[in-house]
């Protein structure tokens, strides 16, 4: 089974030397699934998305693919779970009752 965690996305030396940091597991099978989904999408941009090289510097992707932009992508899925079910994943997992 994956292990999947949640955490400060900015794992910066000046916040883990002056501050706790913290992680959590995740547990709910849906919610491992849509997390698992949106790094996908994020992964396939090569629009906004900048790659950082040996030099330190953050470059465009490189390549002759067709253009994808995942914050885009992420607006049109939500337009289209407004207009066809009325809820977001994240509605369904956080409103629904607990065993």
């Amino acid at each position: 089974a994956q292990s999947l965690y949640i955490g400060s996305a900015d794992m910066m030396t000046r916040n883990t030397e002056k501050r706790v940091e913290v992680a959590c597991p995740i547990y709910d099978k849906e919610v491992k699934q849509y997390l698992n989904h949106m790094l996908e999408v994020i992964l396939k941009d090569n629009v906004k998305a900048r790659v950082l090289n040996a030099e330190g510097e953050y470059v465009r992707k490189e390549g002759e693919q067709t253009p994808f932009c995942a914050q885009e992508f992420f607006m049109q899925e939500a337009l289209q779970t407004r207009e066809g079910t009325g809820q977001s994943i994240w509605g369904r997992l956080f409103h629904r009752k607990r065993k």
